[in-house]
C-alpha cells in the first residue's frame, strides 16, 4: 500500500473540468491533510458546514470536500472569511464524515479557537499598525517562530506565533499578497494593501527561504503619508541649501547614507516638490516603495533583462525633465546617469556612503571622469535618522562631562536646554516617540568644483568644504540635541566621525 500524500494534488484534465463545476470526485479514504491546511478552518465551523479544506489551488484559492453540492453556504461563508476564492469538489459523504472526524481529531488545537490563521493574522497587522511599526518580521526558529516590529528603527518583540499556526500565518500573508503558496525555496516578493481604525497602508511583503521555514519581512508604507520637504526636519540654511539645488535646471543631486536612513523619503519629497504639469519626472526603482502622483514610476527587472542602466537609456528617450534613479550600484548606471545630467537633465539618485565628501569619491572609484564629474555635480546630501526624545516623558538633563569634552570639539553651543526620556506607555519605555532626520549638505560650487576636478580625494574635499561654512553631520545632531530634539546617545550611536 502506497503511503498517502502530504498534500493533494489539483486535478487536471477533464477532472479539473468536473471538479471545478462540482461533478468530479475525490477519494477521502487515504487522504491526509497537512496541519497548515487544517489550520485555516475551525473544527467546529468544519462539523457544522461538512466542509474539509484539502489544498491549494494553482490560483491561490482554497479546494475544500462537500458532501451536498447544492449545499453552499459553508463554501461562501468560508470565501467569505478566508477573504479568497473557495472551489468544491464532491466526496461520498460517509467518507467525508470519517476524514473529518479523522483529520481534526489529530489535531483539534490547529483549527479550533479563536486564534485561527486569519483572525490571527489581522490582529497581527492592527497591532502593528496600532504601535507605530515600520516594519514587520515573521521569523521561523527551531521549534517556534517569532514576530518582531521596527519601531523608530529598533526591533521589539511582537507576539509570539501559536504553534498550531506556525505554518497556517506564513500561508495566509502569502495568499493576502500575491504570492505562490507552493513555492518555498526562492525569494518572493509581492505587494498588500491593509486598512483598521481608519487608516489604509500598504505593506510590500518579502519572503526568504531559511534553515527552519520561510522569514517574512513587511514594510509598512503609508498611502496618506506624501513626503514634502516641509516635513523633512530641515533647519532654514539646509531647506535654502536644498531649494538652491531644486532650482537647477539640470545635473546630479546625490543622496547618501546607509539603508534605513531616510533616502528614499527625501528623494520622494524632493520629486513631489518639483511634479507639476510644466515637467515630466521618470524614476526607476527597485523596488517602487510608494506611488507618486504625477510621477511615471518603473520597476527594475533583472530577470527580464531590465537592469537599473538599462531602463535608464530607455527614459532617456521619452523626453523627461527630471530622472530619479533609486541607487548607483555600478560604473554602468553611474556612466549612464552622469551622462544623463550632463544633457540637460536634473538627475537624483542614492549613495551608499558615510558622509557626502566620500560619496564623491565613490563616484570616481567607479571610473567617473574627475572633470565630467566636477561639470555634472551639483551637489550631494547626506543623512541619518535619530529616534527623537517622547514629549510625554522628557525631563531636562544637561550632559555629563565627558559629553561636554565631545560637544566642545564641534561646537560652542550653551549647555543647558537639553533633554532626554525618562520612560512612560507612550514610547513603551524607551524615552523615544518618533523619528527626525540629521542632514549634511555639500553644495558644488566654482570651489568644490576645482577640487573635484583637480582629484575628488575625500579629505580635501572636506577641508576646502569647511572653509565654505560645511557643517557635518555630527554637528547639526549636536545642535538638533541642544534644541532637546533627541540625545547625544542617538547622536553618536549613528554618525560618524569627523575626520575634519
Amino acid at each position: 500500500m502506497s503511503p498517502a500524500p502530504e498534500s493533494p494534488l489539483p486535478p487536471s484534465g477533464a477532472a479539473a473540468e468536473e471538479a471545478r463545476f462540482g461533478l468530479g470526485q475525490v477519494d477521502l479514504r487515504m487522504l491526509r491533510v497537512p496541519a497548515e491546511i487544517l489550520a485555516l478552518v475551525p473544527a467546529d465551523f468544519a462539523l457544522q458546514h461538512r466542509v474539509l479544506p484539502l489544498g491549494w489551488t494553482e490560483g491561490g484559492g482554497l479546494r475544500v470536500a462537500v458532501a451536498d453540492p447544492l449545499a453552499t453556504e459553508g463554501v461562501d461563508a468560508l470565501a467569505l472569511r478566508l477573504g479568497c476564492a473557495v472551489e468544491s469538489v464532491l466526496a461520498a459523504p460517509a467518507d467525508l464524515g470519517e476524514a473529518l472526524r479523522r483529520s481534526y481529531e489529530n489535531a483539534p488545537a490547529a483549527a479550533s479557537g479563536p486564534q485561527a490563521a486569519v483572525a490571527w493574522v489581522d490582529g497581527l497587522l492592527r497591532e502593528a499598525l496600532d504601535r507605530r511599526a515600520s516594519d514587520i518580521h515573521v521569523e521561523p526558529m527551531s521549534g517556534r517562530t517569532q514576530v518582531r516590529y521596527r519601531i523608530d528603527g529598533v526591533l521589539q518583540d511582537g507576539p509570539p506565533v501559536p504553534p498550531p499556526l506556525r505554518l497556517a500565518v506564513g500561508s495566509r500573508l502569502k495568499i493576502l499578497a500575491g504570492l505562490s503558496i507552493d513555492e518555498k525555496r526562492v525569494p518572493q516578493d509581492g505587494h498588500l494593501p491593509f486598512s483598521a481604525a481608519g487608516r489604509s497602508v500598504d505593506l510590500r511583503v518579502s519572503t526568504l527561504p531559511s534553515l527552519h521555514g520561510e522569514s517574512l519581512a513587511l514594510r509598512v508604507l503609508d498611502r496618506a503619508d506624501r513626503p514634502a520637504v516641509d516635513t523633512l526636519g530641515l533647519t532654514p540654511d539646509q531647506r535654502r541649501s536644498l531649494g538652491e539645488l531644486l532650482a537647477r535646471p539640470d545635473g546630479l543631486v546625490l543622496v547618501t547614507g546607509p539603508t534605513g536612513s531616510g533616502k528614499t523619503t527625501t528623494l520622494y519629497a524632493c520629486l513631489n516638490h518639483l511634479s507639476g504639469p510644466d515637467r515630466k519626472i521618470l524614476t526607476v526603482e527597485d523596488p517602487i516603495e510608494s506611488p507618486l502622483t504625477g510621477v511615471n514610476q518603473v520597476m527594475v527587472r533583472p530577470d527580464a533583462g531590465m537592469s537599473f542602466a538599462q531602463a535608464l537609456r530607455a527614459m532617456l528617450r521619452q523626453s523627461p525633465n527630471v530622472i530619479m534613479v533609486g541607487e548607483i550600484r555600478d560604473a554602468e548606471t553611474a556612466e549612464v546617469a552622469l551622462q544623463a545630467a550632463l544633457t540637460g537633465h536634473l538627475v537624483f539618485s542614492t549613495l551608499h556612503t558615510e558622509d557626502a565628501p566620500g560619496a564623491v569619491a565613490r563616484l570616481a572609484d567607479l571610473g567617473l571622469r574627475a572633470n565630467l564629474l566636477a561639470s555634472a555635480l551639483r551637489g550631494v546630501v547626506a543623512q541619518r535618522l535619530v529616534r527623537t526624545v517622547c514629549s510625554h516623558c522628557s525631563v531636562l538633563a544637561g550632559p555629563v562631562a565627558h559629553e561636554r569634552r565631545l560637544i566642545a570639539r564641534y561646537t560652542d553651543l550653551p549647555m543647558d536646554g537639553w533633554r532626554r526620556g525618562t520612560g512612560c506607555t507612550a514610547c513603551n519605555g524607551t524615552g523615544y516617540r518618533g523619528r527626525a532626520g540629521l542632514f549634511e549638505f555639500l553644495p558644488v560650487d566654482e570651489a568644490v568644483g576645482a577640487e573635484i576636478a583637480a582629484g575628488p580625494g575625500a579629505r580635501r574635499l572636506r577641508a576646502c568644504a569647511r572653509t565654505l561654512g560645511w557643517r557635518s553631520l555630527r554637528e547639526d545632531g549636536i545642535r538638533k540635541a541642544a534644541s532637546g530634539l533627541t540625545t547625544l546617545e542617538e547622536i553618536f550611536s549613528v554618525t560618524p566621525d569627523d575626520p575634519s
